[in-house]
């Protein structure tokens, strides 16, 4: 439970922080050109909010990959080298390794002794008797 509780705060963090970053540039973006007719401030919004969609590509992808907060960090802040955007791009697309998980068994109880032996035994370690 405490890592879909982690992921969704990590998925809350970033939505706001991307937010947060929107706000700023556009704010700055807005104030600098507040000079300039309304047609124009609305476009220059619109175009920098398609700037962000290629920007954040990488991490769009790889929203639903194991290391999407890696990526997303790494987008975020070396994204605007073309080197950091590429790399995340890359990582983005590249396949996951299937992860290993091994299938621990339950040590196995004699019924004779009461003693536990390891589950791949055949006869109990301590009393010999057949399992």
């Amino acid at each position: 439970m405490t890592d879909s509780v982690t992921a969704h705060a990590w998925r809350t963090a970033k939505l706001l922080g991307l937010c947060f970053a929107l706000a700023i540039v556009l704010a700055i973006l807005v104030d600098s050109y507040s000079h300039l007719s309304s047609e124009s401030t609305s476009s220059t919004v619109a175009l920098i909010a398609l700037f962000f969609i290629p920007y954040f590509l990488p991490s769009i992808i790889a929203r639903k990959k194991r290391n999407a907060n890696a990526i997303f960090i790494l987008n975020l802040f070396l994204g605007w080298t073309l080197i950091g955007w590429v790399a995340a791009l890359v990582w983005s697309v590249t396949a996951e390794s299937p992860s290993t998980q091994i299938a621990q068994q339950q040590p196995v109880l004699c019924a004779n002794c009461g003693k536990y032996s390891l589950p791949v035994s055949q006869f109990c370690s301590s009393c010999g008797t057949r399992f």
